[in-house]
């Protein structure tokens, strides 16, 4: 499982169906935001919300390197989301292990606005970096993207214990007709 620390924030990319992360806290509400998509596919969405994994250049120790989506992480391994959407909107990211339970990596009440605007280049967390913690296994990450704030995520945030693997499931659903869900595999190994 992935864990965000003190200062780490998570963006994570899903697609029609996926979860994330652990956690667990309720989302009370309905959806709120509405994109005009008409049968959006999973290629369409990764088009729309550009997103890659970042983990520190060993050989330099300066800076950042892209590795793919099926690269074999560690735990305690560290890495951030670079984020590019197509379109302006407000992003969150769930994350979710084997055992279905499900986190939300960011925002985190700390964290600010999650407002993106189109094209920009954001890397998540902004400070900090996610690590991955000691139980192994495949992780799943999904970026949320809405035009608007989510007002059920947002609600949840207030909460310390809240069930968000309700919430992803809803918007798994609705993906490309009222927000954009993109999902990323991670395999995580033991060290």
């Amino acid at each position: 499982m992935i864990r965000q620390k003190a200062v780490l924030l998570l963006a994570s990319a899903a697609i029609a169906s996926g979860s994330l992360f652990a956690a667990g806290h309720a989302f009370p509400g309905a959806l709120t935001a509405v994109y005009e998509f008409k049968a959006v596919n999973s290629d369409e969405v990764k088009h729309l919300l550009s997103a890659h994994i970042v983990v520190p250049d060993r050989e330099t120790y300066e800076g950042t390197r892209r590795v793919s989506e099926g690269s074999t992480f560690y735990s305690y391994e560290r890495f951030r989301l670079a984020l590019q959407p197509k379109m302006s909107g407000h992003i969150y990211v769930f994350g979710r292990n084997n055992d279905g339970d499900v986190e939300l990596l960011y925002p985190r009440r700390t964290d600010g606005d999650n407002y993106v605007s189109r094209n920009s280049k954001v890397s998540l967390p902004y400070n900090g970096w996610f690590r991955f913690d000691r139980v192994p296994g495949q992780e799943e990450l999904f970026i949320v993207q809405s035009p608007t704030p989510l007002a059920d995520v947002e609600d949840a945030m207030t909460y310390d214990d809240c069930d968000y693997a309700r919430l992803l499931h809803r918007y798994e659903r609705y993906t490309g007709e009222r927000v954009l869900v993109r999902r990323m595999f991670l395999e995580h190994q033991p060290r």
